[in-house]
C-alpha cells in the first residue's frame, strides 16, 4: 500500500482537528438523582435512579441519560434500565427544535420505546410557542401516538408554562393531559412546581384490565447551590388516580445533586 498518497488527507485532518476549540468546561452540566414512589393499597412501588450530562454547544445542546429503576407490586418485581438522547437546535433566533429518543428494557418500570419532537418558535422575545408530536410503546406492546400545543412566558429570574398533550392508544382510546410548570429563582437556589390532571389509559399498569381514568399530580423541586457549581436537588411529588375498579394515590420523594457552572440556571431552551 503506497501510504504517501493519503498524506494530504491526514495532514488536513490533523490541521482541522488542531484548529478545533476544545470544549468549554462552563457549558458541560450533570445531574444524577434517586426517587422513590410508594402507592397505596396493593399497588406497590417504584424506585428510580438517574443520571444525566448536558453539553451546550452554543447553538445546539445534546443530552445523554442513563436510568435504571425497578417497580414492585402484587408480590412480583420488576428490573428496567433505560437509555435516552435528545439534541436541540437553534435555527435562528426564533426557530428551534428539540428531537429525544429512548429505548428501555420491556419490563412495566419505563416507557421501551419513545421518540419526541417539538418545535418551538419565539413571537417575542420572552414568549415561546411549542408544537410537538410523540411515539411511545409500553410494556406490553401498547402503542401511543400523540400531538401537544404549549406556550411558555420567561421573565426574569423565571417562566411559567402550559402544555395541552393529545393521546390515541392503540386498541384503548383517547386521553388528554393538561401540564402547568413554573420555575422560579430566588436569593438562594431556585424553585420549580408542575401541576398536572387529564385521563390516562396507558399509565394504569396495575389494573386487571386497561380502562380509562382520572389522574391529577403535584411535584415540587428545588435546587440548592452548595458552591463550586454543585447543587442539592430534592423534591417531593403526589399522584392520584381513579378509574371504575382501583382509586389509588401515590407519595413519591426525590434526592441528587446538579453538577453546573450556573446551578438551576432558568433557560428559554
Amino acid at each position: 500500500m503506497k501510504l504517501y498518497r493519503y498524506a494530504p488527507l491526514a495532514l488536513a485532518f490533523a490541521s482541522s482537528a488542531h484548529a478545533a476549540p476544545l470544549p468549554d468546561l462552563k457549558k458541560i452540566a450533570a445531574s444524577v438523582d434517586g426517587e422513590y414512589l410508594s402507592y397505596s393499597g396493593s399497588f406497590g412501588s417504584r424506585r428510580i435512579v438517574n443520571a444525566q450530562t448536558r453539553i451546550d454547544t452554543g447553538n445546539t445542546i445534546v443530552s445523554l441519560g442513563l436510568a435504571h429503576g425497578s417497580r414492585k407490586a402484587g408480590g412480583d418485581k420488576f428490573n428496567a434500565s433505560r437509555v435516552s438522547v435528545a439534541v436541540a437546535h437553534d435555527w435562528s433566533s426564533r426557530l428551534s427544535t428539540r428531537t429525544a429518543a429512548s429505548i428501555a428494557s420491556n419490563e412495566p418500570v419505563f416507557v421501551t420505546r419513545e421518540l419526541i419532537q417539538d418545535i418551538s418558535y419565539k413571537p417575542l422575545p420572552q414568549t415561546v410557542l411549542t408544537v410537538g408530536g410523540r411515539y411511545a410503546r409500553y410494556w406490553g406492546g401498547v402503542d401511543a401516538v400523540s400531538w401537544s400545543l404549549g406556550a411558555a412566558q420567561y421573565f426574569r429570574g423565571g417562566m411559567i408554562s402550559y402544555r395541552f398533550s393529545s393521546f390515541d392508544v392503540h386498541h384503548l382510546g383517547h386521553s388528554v393531559g393538561h401540564l402547568v410548570n413554573l420555575k422560579v429563582q430566588d436569593p438562594y437556589g431556585t424553585n420549580q412546581l408542575w401541576l398536572g390532571h387529564g385521563t390516562a389509559l396507558h399509565d394504569a399498569l396495575w389494573l386487571p384490565t386497561p380502562e380509562k381514568g382520572k389522574y391529577s399530580n403535584i411535584e415540587y423541586r428545588r435546587i440548592q447551590p452548595l458552591g463550586g457549581g454543585v447543587g442539592l436537588m430534592v423534591g417531593v411529588n403526589r399522584i392520584w388516580y381513579e378509574a371504575d375498579s382501583a382509586k389509588f394515590h401515590g407519595t413519591g420523594v426525590r434526592v441528587g445533586f446538579t453538577f453546573d457552572h450556573e446551578p438551576g440556571r432558568v433557560r428559554a431552551d
